[in-house]
């Protein structure tokens, strides 16, 4: 992969790939930064050029009508699709994924499913604010709908994972119907240092996250060290070895 977010055609008659390693927006002032847009995506899915193609997430979400575009987009989108969780799928990107018809969830990973937010400076009246949280509920509606189509999870029971902001490891979301197929052979490098997060190359701020599990990522990502394996003895030292086993 050379980009961020990237397309590869294959164009022997495996399936074309989608890589989107960054967070969803709607634009962005330089060109070269990660973030992926709905105008950027639409491109990448024009050029897709086999009947299957695979998508491969890692992100920390972004902006909810952005992703929904995208989400649209794909789901359109004639081709037989495979969405792989390459490590953290979050917030609007779990719903991307979504709209493909197989999602693949490694057990070291981790799937975001929440409320959808207002972020940044809120300014307003009581009006104002009743006219936003308004718009929350019907954000939510389709949301709850491209989950609900996934999963064949009522509105009711998806909304109440919602409303726990559930951090899901790849057996949970298989096991709730957010994900299709556990893949226990694929494990991502991670790390944690004060607020930053590094999964499987990418990095994240966990101040973005309301109640980020890190006992839960330490758990899944962050494997002790193996004991080292000793040094191979050379000819002398075994020699001395099986000199003084003799002695006995």
């Amino acid at each position: 992969m050379s980009k961020w977010f990237d397309i590869v055609n294959k164009g022997n008659g495996e399936a074309d790939e989608i890589y989107i390693y960054g967070a969803i927006v709607d634009e962005k002032w330089d060109e070269t930064d990660p973030e992926v847009t709905p105008i950027e995506f639409q491109l990448k899915l024009q050029a897709v050029i086999n009947k299957d193609v695979k998508i491969f997430i890692n992100s920390p979400g972004g902006n909810v009508f952005a992703g929904l575009a995208i989400y649209h987009m794909l789901k359109r989108h004639p081709a037989n699709k495979t969405c792989y969780v390459d490590g953290m799928c979050a917030s609007i990107s779990s719903v991307i994924a979504m709209a493909c018809n197989k999602i693949v969830a490694p057990k070291t990973s981790l799937m975001l499913v929440h409320k959808p937010l207002i972020a940044g400076y809120v300014y307003g009246n009581a009006i104002d604010l009743r006219t936003f949280a308004e718009e929350l509920d019907k954000v939510e509606t389709v949301i709850v709908e491209a989950y609900t189509a996934k999963t064949g999870l009522t509105a009711e029971k998806i909304r109440e994972v919602m409303e726990k902001d559930a951090y899901m490891t790849g057996e949970e979301a298989v096991s709730l119907g957010f994900a299709d197929v556990l893949d226990d052979s694929k494990k991502f490098k991670a790390s944690i240092d004060n607020d930053q997060i590094t999964i499987n190359n990418q990095s994240m701020s966990i101040k973005n996250y309301k109640g980020f599990p890190v006992d839960k990522f330490k758990n899944l990502f962050i494997q002790e060290a193996p004991e080292p394996e000793p040094e191979p003895k050379n000819d002398l030292e075994i020699y001395e070895l099986e000199f003084a086993n003799n002695l006995h």
